[in-house]
């Protein structure tokens, strides 16, 4: 287990923003990891498991999001969550299938 929190910063380069289905999106991907992955945007923080709490964030294009996670298989966590969000919400359905699975 890992209880270090790692960090990645990335940037919003879709044309919406951050807008509701990109967090719901987002939000899913991030439930299927156990442990806690926050997003921080111009100071505001929030839990990327939950889709208020990302909409709440009111990330623009261009926007710089700081990503973290804690505990287990934090590193693999942020790295599709962050992965996500630098390809811009491009998941295909067979990927959004696996991620469910």
């Amino acid at each position: 287990m890992n209880a270090e929190r790692l960090t990645r910063r990335v940037r919003l380069r879709n044309k919406d923003g951050l807008n509701l289905r990109a967090a719901v999106l987002l939000s899913q991907v991030a439930r299927t990891f156990r442990c806690a992955i926050h997003i921080t945007c111009d100071g505001r923080c929030a839990d990327a498991k939950n889709v208020w709490e990302l909409i709440g964030l009111v990330a623009a294009p261009g926007c710089e999001l700081i990503l973290e996670a804690e505990g287990v298989r934090s590193e693999e966590a942020l790295g599709r969550v962050g992965d996500v969000v630098a390809d811009s919400f491009q998941v295909s359905a067979k990927e959004y299938r696996d991620e469910m699975a």
